[in-house]
């Protein structure tokens, strides 16, 4: 069990990992409050992987090929900081308190029941954001269209599995049709996974319509989106009244962004700010051949 929330806080692209006492964590939170606990992670996921999906917002008419790093920090939301946890059934009385989800405060919060009896619901990791970073391969230039690449593979062997992540996509310029150059315009599918061995499998699909100018050297875009993420939680306990298969939708599908870029042919950088369920800043930096 230790190992599943381990990557439920942590273990997202760019494997920003803190080392913690992680037992303490789990004791309190299986079950239906399971749920609640681990909502952030797949918010954070699918809040983080739907940024940085193009540098410059025109695509040009001649093949190009560009490498990227991407990074992105998500900011945690009040909201997402406490969830509605309640006490088992072998707890009397029975309980529902405000406790800390996956990211919230450090402090536990206790109950008292009957016979001085106590439940704990463990303290979270205290996080204001989380940050991340991918490595990125583009190519475009073919009848408007590009397409994108996004792969981590790592094997952490006793300590967590195999861990891999996976994103593809492509993009389209539309406004080629309708727009004569007044705007640029584009709209885009992408698909991203993340696994963690076979105890945690997190899809997301996502649509965009970007929309900007191109002056000289200078990209403004914004850009909408729809998606639809995932998160499947399966881990088999030697104790097997508490093992755990479950599966989170992300809380918000709908999502808005802007940017800002600079292109210097060879050489492109560029920074975005998204809002979703919380707000995720982003910049990128890399070459175009």
């Amino acid at each position: 069990m230790k190992r599943l929330y381990l990557f439920l806080l942590f273990a997202l692209p760019g494997f920003s990992l803190l080392a913690q006492d992680f037992e303490k964590l789990t004791d309190s939170y299986l079950g239906i409050n399971a749920y609640g606990f681990t909502q952030p992670a797949v918010d954070v996921f699918s809040g983080m992987v739907n940024t940085g999906l193009h540098s410059e917002i025109n695509i040009p008419e001649k093949l190009y090929f560009k490498i990227d790093l991407i990074g992105s920090a998500a900011f945690m939301s009040e909201n997402q900081k406490t969830f509605t946890a309640k006490t088992d059934e072998s707890f009397a009385p029975y309980q529902e308190v405000q406790a800390p989800t996956i990211v919230g405060p450090n402090e536990p919060i206790a109950v008292t029941g009957n016979g001085g009896a106590t439940y704990v619901f463990p303290g979270g990791l205290g996080l204001t954001y989380v940050p991340v970073a991918t490595p990125q391969v583009t190519v475009g230039g073919i009848y408007g269209t590009e397409l994108l690449l996004r792969f981590m593979a790592v094997d952490i062997k006793d300590k967590i599995g195999k861990v891999q992540f996976l994103g593809i996509g492509v993009r389209h310029d539309i406004g080629q049709y309708f727009t004569n150059g007044a705007v640029d315009l584009s709209f885009g599918y992408y698909y991203q996974n993340f696994k963690v061995a076979s105890y945690l499998n997190n899809s997301n699909h996502y649509f965009e319509l970007a929309v900007g100018k191109t002056f000289s050297i200078l990209d403004l875009y914004a850009m909408i989106g729809y998606q639809a993420s995932s998160m499947h939680v399966t881990y088999q306990n030697n104790d097997e009244s508490n093992n755990v298969d479950f599966t989170l939708d992300a809380k918000s599908s709908l999502r808005g962004g802007i940017g800002i870029g600079l292109d210097f042919s060879l050489l492109h950088f560029f920074v975005e700010g998204h809002y979703a369920n919380q707000l995720v800043a982003t910049a990128g930096l890399g070459f175009k051949f």
